[in-house]
């Protein structure tokens, strides 16, 4: 892998020019040049059966400390604290942390001061808001690269997902760039994750205005399982089992109708 993959440019910021097109991670899509950022939002993506950042959290973390180190930003937010539909282990530290310490272990010259951990969410909802009112909002940051992986270009992908959620939660006030740091073939179900991931920003971001973090806060703890100890999680996850399964089965379908043709 040459480098980060960026999806495509924001011509609205100053602070982002267009170059050349290049291929990265397999894949050629247009490319920016990030001239500063006030920070890079690494998206945890699971962990290891001891709790540590799994591999493709570190890749992600691995992209981060690239971009740090081409002077795109000082600060690096690791984002994440488990995922909303899996029982997180007590004896674990948050996602978010468990790559924090890869980050500062593996990167030795990166200061600490220089990596924080943002350990409350459990979704990319979740990473949009706990970051916008934990550290954007009070430090004033406007200028965001949010880091995943996946097809930078594909129209269902993490990385399209991402910046869309990031750009709704944030506001017109905020910039947002996504990169994606390459794929990842371990993912087996990529599809039909980022199918059930659109449902659930539909979901908890429909009938809320950009930048009404507030609102959006109120539809999460309502909608996501984890984030308020009084819905009942045991229905939600069986509705989002459904919604899978249901989407499973127009997949499948889809595929036979297309090898049938």
């Amino acid at each position: 892998m040459s480098g980060p993959c960026f999806t495509t440019p924001l011509s609205s910021y100053s602070k982002i020019k267009q170059t050349d097109s290049k291929e990265y991670c397999g894949i050629v899509t247009a490319m920016t040049e990030l001239l500063h950022a006030d920070a890079i939002v690494t998206l945890a993506a699971g962990s290891t059966p001891e709790g540590g950042a799994g591999p493709e959290s570190m890749q992600r973390v691995d992209a981060a400390v690239a971009l740090y180190d081409q002077g795109i930003a000082d600060t690096i937010v690791m984002s994440g604290a488990h995922a909303a539909f899996r029982r997180a282990d007590p004896s674990h530290p948050p996602l978010a942390s468990a790559m924090r310490a890869y980050a500062l272990e593996r990167y030795p010259h990166v200061p600490p001061e220089a990596v924080l951990a943002q350990t409350e969410s459990l979704d990319t909802i979740g990473d949009a808001y706990f970051t916008k009112v934990g550290f954007a909002e009070p430090r004033g940051w406007r200028q965001l690269v949010v880091v995943t992986t996946g097809e930078p270009d594909a129209r269902r992908s993490h990385v399209t997902r991402s910046k869309a959620v990031f750009t709704h939660v944030m506001g017109p006030s905020y910039g947002i760039e996504a990169v994606s740091a390459g794929l990842f073939p371990e993912r087996r179900t990529s599809r039909l994750h980022e199918a059930a991931g659109d449902l659930l920003m539909r979901a908890v971001l429909g009938g809320t205005e950009p930048g009404d973090h507030e609102r959006i806060g109120t539809r999460l703890a309502q909608l996501v399982p984890g984030y308020d100890p009084g819905i009942s999680i045991g229905r939600l996850v069986r509705n989002h089992a459904a919604r899978l399964l249901h989407l499973e089965n127009l997949l499948a379908l889809k595929q036979s109708n297309a090898n049938e043709v």
